[in-house]
Parts: C-alpha cells; structure tokens; sequence
C-alpha cells in the first residue's frame, strides 16, 4: 500500500451559530487536500471518561492488505454460495463485467468515495438534537457537523474495495476522521443522539483490519465506550420510564450490540441479546403494532422504533434470537395494509407526548395531522425485504435507486441474489 505523507497547520477560529471550530489544514504527496473542523457543543451531562490508551496509537498502515477474510466483525452479507464477503471478492465483483447489483452499487460507492475526498471532516463535541425543535441553534449545529459522518464510511468501504492508489487514498481520509472522532466525541450516553454514529461503527469495522493494531485498538475503545456511556445514561432512569420500552431502548441496543461486536466484547453481546428479547416483550403487541405507535398515535415512530431493531438483527445477527427475530418481522408486518393504501393514518392527532404539539406548532411538517406517507418507510422496508421473504410481497415499490448510496450497497450485499 503506497503510504501518504502529510503536514497540516493547526489554527482556531469562530463559525456563526456553531462555536468555536478548531481547523486543520493538511497537505499531501497526492494532492488531495483534507480539511478538519471540531464543533463545540458543551454536554448535557457528564458521564464518565474513557480510559486513555495506554499505547501510543500509530499513524500508519500496514503495507499489505487484508483481502481474504471477511470485510469485518459485524455481517456484511453472504454471497450466493453462502460465504462472508470480502475485499478481494468484492473487488473481483466491481471489477468484472456484468449487471449485477452488487456490481453496480460497489462501483458507485467506489466512485462517491473519490468524490468526496476533499470534503470537510468535522466532529462535534456532543450531538445535541433529541427534544430540541429543528430550528433550534443546538440542533443545527450538530446537523452541520454530522454531514461528514457518512463520508467516512464511504471511504472505509472505498479502502477494501478499491484499487490502489485511490484504496490508500480513502484510507488516509477515513483514519483521519475516525481518529478526529475517537479523540474528541465525548458521549452523554442519550441513544437518540448517539444512533447517528452507526455509520462510524460500521467504518471502524472495515478500517480496523487494514491499520496498525494500537490504532484499531483505540478505536475499538471508544465504540465500547458508547455502549458502556449508554448504560451509565440508562443507570440514571427510572424502570417506569417510557424509555424502557420505547424507541429509545430500541437505539441504545441497536448501538450496544454493533459495539459489542466490533469491539471484540462477547459478555456485551450476549448481554444485549437478552436485553433485546425483554425490550421486544414489552415494546411490540401481538399484532406487531409498537409502544411508540400507540403513545405518539403516529406510524413515523413506530418506524423510528422498528428500523434499529431491524438494522441489529441485520448487522449483529449474533445480539437477536430467532423469537425477537419474528417479532421484529410482525412489527414491520403491521405496516403492510397503511404502504399498499388499505387503511389510512392521520398522524399525530392523538399523541400524548407535549413536545409533538411543540414541533407541529412551529411548523415542522413532520408533526403535522397528515396521513402517514409510506415513503418514510422506504430503508426500514429495503432492508427488511433481504431478511424476511414475507415482506417481499407487497414491497416491490421501494426498490429503486432513491436511496443514499451506502444504503443501496448495504442492500445488494445483504441480499445475495443481488450478486448473480
């Protein structure tokens, strides 16, 4: 792998609505300019802090690559002959003639990766968006600084999959951001805000095999931190708390299991498990329908509740036994009759949560008494139809090409039809 050398000027300076930013502005042998900025938002709460590591953490890769052993720790799909894939299988995959889908949607993660390489990387503090209205300064500040998250995982994915030099290019660029948010998020442990990291997660998974061993260690780390962050916020609250039952825990196991997982953490795992079958228990009715339809009388939530645990049974298969695995499968059932148009939903009329009547008073029209558009369910249902064939049937309509590339990909590689 050709190595990178870069110098970088460190300077501070203030961005209107954001606070203080810390910049740096790199150089490097092969041009491509890298770009960092930190927002600073103050925490909420302040949890415990992570262990230092007690090695210095490289900053090189190795000169070889790992190609022949599964892509990571989380599942990353199985190919038609039901083996895991992995670098060298997917670059055979991008590389050959075809029409396959997971040719298709590869190549074009590849292709975004390369365009993205100058963007800004930028890392908030802590994410301050849960019960905040849309246009509160907090919440755009943390939107702002959110934007490059999935930049990194496109050029994670980009350094197994590529072909030199752009691989040891998305490298640099996803070492770099991983270690801009390893040394600088300090979690409170609130689930809502912390389930937009996933994306680092699964970037972690993918960099840690193709990086000097203390670097993946760090990283490794701070993902267990999140989840041992999350049990220190759920020490705090009560057992009567509606975020025990809710969407909440929905996004905190989603985030315990894939943390277990990548940080190489089985007592984590297997806890989690159990924690997902008591959370299912008392999360889903019979008839699939969620806590959260029923409290907040809006199918948007029973989505927000689902799709997590939908993405944990897809990515850390190994936290979800079969029987919360159905149960799961009828919660995405329940939406069936409302996608094909043979009930309607108005949302939102009955909630008994007050912040819903705030957000529909300032005029966000996700609030507002409307009926359910079923194209919010559109990544809950793609992802559903390559683990539960029932689903399949009615949900022809979503597949197509409106979807983020990492989703598009993620899809084909679940489903190994998609590789034919």
């Amino acid at each position: 792998m050709r190595m990178i050398r870069q110098t970088c000027r460190l300077g501070v300076f203030v961005a209107a609505g954001v606070g203080l930013i810390f910049g740096a502005a790199c150089t490097s042998s092969t041009t491509t300019t890298v770009k960092m900025a930190v927002a600073s938002v103050t925490p909420t709460s302040s949890p415990p802090a992570a262990a230092a590591p007690t090695t210095p953490v490289a900053t090189t890769t190795p000169t070889t690559r790992v190609d022949n052993t599964p892509l990571g720790r989380l599942n990353w799909g199985t190919g038609a002959d039901g083996s895991s894939y992995t670098a060298a299988k997917l670059r055979t995959v991008a590389a050959a003639p075809g029409t396959s889908e997971l040719r298709r949607q590869t190549r074009r993660i590849i292709e975004v990766a390369e365009q993205s390489l100058k963007n800004d990387v930028a890392v908030v503090v802590t994410i301050d968006r849960e019960g905040r209205l849309s246009s509160d300064p907090r919440y755009r500040a943390s939107d702002a600084a959110l934007k490059s998250i999935d930049d990194i995982y496109l050029w994670a994915m980009c350094s197994r999959v590529a072909e030199a030099p752009l691989a040891a290019q998305c490298m640099q660029r996803a070492s770099d951001g991983l270690d801009a948010w390893s040394r600088t998020y300090q979690s409170t442990g609130n689930p809502i805000n912390d389930t937009r990291l996933t994306p680092l997660i699964h970037a972690v998974d993918l960099a840690c095999p193709t990086v000097a061993s203390e670097r993946c260690v760090r990283w490794q780390a701070w993902v267990i931190d999140l989840a041992r962050r999350g049990d220190h916020f759920y020490a705090g609250v009560k057992p009567t708390d509606g975020r025990y039952a809710n969407n909440w825990m929905s996004h905190r196991l989603l985030l315990r299991g894939m943390s277990g997982i990548v940080g190489n953490d089985d007592a984590l795992v297997a806890s989690t498990q159990q924690l997902v079958a008591a959370h299912v228990a008392r999360n889903l009715r019979t008839d699939g329908s969620s806590i959260d339809f029923h409290e907040r009388d809006a199918l948007h939530y029973h989505v927000y509740d689902i799709q997590p645990l939908l993405e944990l049974a897809l990515y850390a298969p190994r936290a979800i036994d079969a029987g919360t695995k159905q149960s799961i499968e009828t919660g995405v059932q329940f939406l069936r009759p409302f996608v094909l148009g043979e009930r309607v939903h108005v949302e939102f009329t009955n909630s008994t949560v007050p912040l819903d009547i705030q957000r529909k008073q300032s005029g966000d029209p996700t609030y507002s008494n409307s009926p359910w558009n079923p194209q919010e369910a559109r990544i809950l249902l793609r992802l559903a139809r390559t683990i539960f064939p029932t689903v399949r049937t009615w949900t022809d309509s979503v597949v197509d090409d409106n979807y983020a590339p990492k989703t598009k990909q993620l899809a084909a590689l679940f489903d190994s039809a998609a590789a034919q």
